[in-house]
């Protein structure tokens, strides 16, 4: 039986990289002992089977920021500072990305990012940041543009719509229903896509206090999971909020579960025509990191955590860009030639296994 070789590569794509495997068409029998090298079709594309053993990608990035925690944290904890939040989700409000965090335990309200109490660890709008990680698709480091109750509003713009201003609504026995005046705009609107789907939703008053409080009843104050008629009703089954129960074990990434309570009866605070503003979440547990667990990348300061070799090539291509910016063209060549080259001892250095110099015609000479 002959040996069955595969050959890997990849491709980046934007800040993703994907890994192809070769797909070869023989033209002869390949157990044959007349074959040959003949192909027929030859192209790179998804893996076409799976490797037992894994394959291993090693790759180098410069980053923007760096944790500065290290072992044993309680997320959403107040004790240790709650710089670290399990977020359930995001949404869009007013155009801009937002992350949402329920509550910390069943009719409890949600947690007020806009509380004064979390300056020290969220900081001030507009000029701090925090960290997403463990995202889907939000990964890395966004400006804060508002705290509120519930929720934090990040400066990213998303055009999406997933919410619903100043919605009249009424809330009865489980079901959120859209007043007729809302038909054109309202939840079957923003809920087109997803009859007989489970969605998940929130609930905002239209008047927001200069502190961030809000006048939503506390029993509205949930991350809501419903479904959806395909008409104008939502039919709320369940709350979810961050289980208290992640005591002394719980890890930076780890341990922060959600729990669901079932709603029976007439659970929700019945509203009539309330100023409301519904969110439409889209789940996607992940961590948000405050000001207080990171450093950002901000000037020259930072300190990049970069292996030697690269280390020396960053100063010689910016030599050379110096160089070539003054008019001194010798000095620019000269640099970026080292820069090369310590780009190829790195590679070189992450070479495992034997190095054999053969002889005949590929001999070093």
């Amino acid at each position: 039986m002959a040996n069955s070789s595969k050959e890997y590569a990849y491709y980046l794509e934007g800040n993703k990289i994907a890994i192809v495997e070769k797909d070869v068409s023989f033209d002869n029998n390949v157990d044959s002992k007349d074959y040959g090298p003949g192909v027929s079709r030859q192209r790179w594309e998804s893996p076409q089977s799976s490797v037992t053993n894994g394959l291993e990608v090693n790759y180098v990035y410069a980053p923007t920021y760096n944790l500065n925690f290290g072992g044993f944290t309680i997320p959403n904890s107040s004790t240790q500072g709650a710089a670290i939040f399990g977020i359930f989700g995001w949404t869009v409000i007013g155009g801009y990305l937002s992350f949402v965090v329920g509550p910390g335990q069943l009719n409890n309200g949600y947690t007020n990012f806009a509380s004064s109490g979390l300056d020290e660890e969220l900081g001030t709008a507009g000029t701090d940041s925090i960290l997403i990680g463990g995202s889907s698709r939000w990964n890395g480091v966004h400006k804060i543009k508002a705290r509120g109750d519930g929720y934090l509003q990040t400066n990213t713009k998303f055009s999406s719509i997933l919410e619903i201003q100043t919605l009249s609504i009424d809330l009865h026995d489980e079901d959120f229903t859209v007043d007729d005046d809302n038909v054109g705009n309202g939840i079957s609107y923003l809920f087109q896509n997803d009859s007989s789907n489970t969605v998940y939703f929130f609930l905002r008053d239209g008047d927001i206090n200069s502190d961030g409080t809000q006048t939503v009843a506390t029993a509205n104050q949930q991350i809501f999971k419903a479904t959806f008629d395909g008409n104008y009703t939502l039919t709320v089954s369940h709350t979810l909020f961050i289980d208290t129960l992640l005591g002394a074990t719980a890890t930076v990434g780890t341990g922060i579960t959600w729990s669901e309570i079932a709603i029976t009866g007439d659970y929700m605070d019945d509203v009539t025509n309330g100023d409301y503003h519904l969110n439409k979440i889209i789940k996607d547990n992940c961590v948000l990191y405050g000001k207080s667990a990171f450093n950002n990348m901000e000037d020259e300061s930072f300190e990049l955590d970069l292996p030697n070799y690269l280390q020396k090539a960053l100063v010689y291509y910016i030599k050379g860009k110096l160089a070539e910016d003054s008019g001194n063209i010798e000095l620019k060549e000269y640099s970026m030639r080292e820069f090369k080259k310590m780009i190829e001892k790195h590679e070189n250095s992450r070479i495992s296994g034997l190095r054999i110099i053969s002889s005949g015609l590929h001999a070093i000479r």
